[in-house]
C-alpha cells in the first residue's frame, strides 16, 4: 500500500513469482496520480527471468472520490488473452490532455490526447468496465487497436473495450 498527498493507492497480488499469467488488483481512493506501474518494463532485455515480471489480469478499483491516473503502464509478459476489468462507483479518468491554445486570440485549437494504459498493446484483449457505475475516461492511444498479436509474424490482436453504467468517454 502507498499513501501520497492526493489519496491512497493500493496494489494487491497472488503469491509467488511473478511468471506466467498473473493477476493483480488495484485499488484507488481520492488518487491524482501522473504515472502507475505495474509490474516491470522488460522491452528490450535479456537477461535471464526478467522477463516474467508482468500482470496479465488486472483489476482497477475507483472509490473515494474522482480518481485520475495520466498513464498507467502495464507491461504483460505472457500469452495475449490480458485484461483490465474496472470496477467501482467513483468516476476515473486513465489519461490527459493537453489543450493548444491559439496564443494571439486564447482559444482552444486542438486538445492532445497522451497516456491511458500503456505498454500491454499486442498482448491485451480487453478492457471490461462492465461493472463499473462511475463516469470512465480513458484515453485508448497509438497501437492500443493497431499493434499485432505478440509473440506472432503479424497476426491480428482483437481487443474488445466495454463501458460501463456511467457517461463514459473513449
Amino acid at each position: 500500500s502507498n499513501a501520497n498527498q492526493a489519496g491512497v493507492v493500493e496494489f494487491s497480488f497472488g503469491t509467488g513469482v511473478l511468471t506466467g499469467a498473473n493477476v493483480g488488483a488495484l485499488n484507488l481512493s481520492d488518487v491524482q496520480v501522473g504515472a502507475v506501474n505495474i509490474g516491470g518494463n522488460t522491452s528490450g532485455s535479456s537477461a535471464n527471468g526478467v522477463g516474467g515480471t508482468g500482470y496479465e489480469t488486472l483489476t482497477v478499483n475507483s472509490t473515494g472520490a474522482n480518481n485520475f491516473i495520466g498513464t498507467l503502464n502495464l507491461p504483460m509478459d505472457t500469452g495475449t488473452a490480458g485484461k483490465v476489468i474496472i470496477t467501482g462507483n467513483t468516476n476515473l479518468n486513465l489519461g490527459s490532455t493537453t489543450n493548444v491554445v491559439n496564443g494571439a486570440v486564447g482559444t482552444i485549437e486542438s486538445v492532445n490526447y497522451q497516456g491511458g494504459i500503456l505498454q500491454a498493446s499486442g498482448r491485451l484483449a480487453t478492457v471490461d468496465a462492465s461493472a463499473f457505475t462511475g463516469n470512465l475516461t480513458i484515453n485508448l492511444g497509438n497501437g492500443f487497436f493497431t499493434t499485432g498479436k505478440a509473440d506472432t509474424s503479424g497476426q491480428t490482436q482483437d481487443v474488445s473495450v466495454i463501458g460501463g453504467k456511467g457517461n463514459d468517454t473513449f
